[in-house]
């Protein structure tokens, strides 16, 4: 059975300084979200960065969404036939608790566009064989 080592993990990843910022801004942007009346301490939600940066801090790309959807969510994003693929569903589906952001026409159409990108590279490849 393996066992973590969590004081090598500190030591090599945690107390990195660009880590130790990320860390921090993710914990901002928590407070933000609670000051705001959109979470509460211990809720069970977690604030996602919609770009994946968490030093984007904007509140056009935070929202709350579930802690199961949060922490599989970077592993739905699939690389399919050399294109990067994001799955992510709705923004404004059933995982996000009242943002009330309208980016989800956005979504859609990047989610479309890279459908189409998916098709054509599939096709071409079709073509070759």
């Amino acid at each position: 059975m393996f066992m973590r080592n969590y004081k090598k993990e500190r030591e090599n990843y945690h107390s990195r300084p660009e880590q130790m910022a990320r860390n921090a801004a993710r914990k901002r942007a928590r407070r933000q979200m609670e000051k705001e009346g959109k979470a509460k301490a211990g809720d069970g939600k977690d604030v996602h960065h919609k770009d994946n940066n968490p030093l984007n801090n904007d509140k056009n790309n935070l929202s709350l969404v579930t802690q199961y959807y949060n922490r599989r969510e970077p592993r739905l994003r699939k690389l399919k036939n050399g294109v990067q693929f994001e799955d992510m569903g709705s923004v404004t589906g059933p995982h996000i608790a009242g943002t009330g952001d309208d980016s989800s026409t956005v979504v859609v159409r990047k989610r479309k566009k890279l459908l189409r990108r998916v098709k054509e590279l599939a096709s071409n490849k079709a073509r070759k064989r």
